[in-house]
């Protein structure tokens, strides 16, 4: 994906291209109860560590590494590092948007990492690794910490390359990373006169990019809520992909409803240059 061309394109209002769920979708009757949670072996002592595990990052994938090398590993020491004190979830941040999630109940923290999987977690920004030592560099403030290893998962997520003139992205809130700018989302569409009429434009890059169906779904959850709350207004989706992106284990309502009336949503192919 070539998020700087991406980024740059600066006369829309909105980019859609973080995993979301699709609501209610496809519900079915469990027929069976869910399995009990397995146990973690015991938090290794210091006498007993067998291996150390340094995951940078707590995002899904660090979060879920640091989780399952404690419940399938025996002796094995895990150590998390993150800069924030929680995570914002990007699946179902869209419903945030229509009213039916809130942020709180998209963030989490860490607790249970530590409480229940034995986890370390330490806040600090990773500034350097040394491959040869398996050495980890921590910040924070003015202070550093060093910590060994005798593996290294690394996992930091995605940040953002500056784009010389772009400026805030608050005009065009992006749908990248949860958090500030799925609220400043919401705030601008609940802003919208209920009686006014109008054009509110969404993007989607050309694949691949993660999470395929994310952009239709957020798509249909807008125009759904724009039916309701604000029917005066149409969403155009400026689509760089020629067929929809769908996974197989995904419901293809929303591919459904994009491809219908059912909602105020135009859909129009973009070409995109080629770099």
């Amino acid at each position: 994906m070539d998020r700087r061309h991406f980024i740059s394109t600066g006369s829309v209002l909105l980019a859609a291209g973080s995993p979301v769920a699709w609501a209610d979708d496809d519900k079915k009757k469990r027929t069976t109860r869910p399995a009990p949670s397995p146990t973690p072996t015991p938090t290794p002592t210091p006498g007993t560590i067998k291996n150390r595990v340094i995951v940078i990052g707590g995002g899904m994938a660090g979060a879920t590494v640091a989780k399952y090398l404690r419940l399938w590993g025996n002796g094995i020491a895990v150590t998390l590092i993150e800069r924030e004190t929680s995570y914002v979830s990007n699946i179902m941040s869209s419903l945030v948007l229509s009213g039916q999630r809130t942020m709180a109940s998209l963030t989490y923290n860490y607790s249970k990492l530590i409480s229940t999987y034995g986890v370390t977690v330490v806040k600090g920004d990773v500034t350097e690794i040394d491959t040869t030592k398996l050495r980890v560099t921590v910040t924070s403030g003015t202070s550093k910490t060093f910590l060994d290893a005798d593996r290294i998962v690394i996992a930091p997520g995605i940040d953002f390359e500056e784009v010389k003139g772009l400026g805030t992205s608050d005009r065009m809130p992006h749908a990248w990373k949860a958090g500030p700018q799925t609220t400043l989302l919401a705030s601008q569409l609940a802003a919208l006169p209920s009686n006014g009429t109008g054009s509110i434009i969404l993007t989607i890059p050309k694949a691949p990019y993660r999470c395929p169906p994310g952009p239709y779904e957020r798509a249909c959850l807008i125009g759904d809520w724009l039916k309701a709350k604000k029917p005066g207004y149409v969403l155009t989706v400026l689509d760089a992909n020629e067929k929809f992106k769908q996974k197989r284990t995904i419901s293809s309502r929303p591919l459904q409803c994009m491809a219908s009336s059912i909602f105020p949503i135009k859909r129009c192919l973009v070409s995109t240059p080629t770099r």
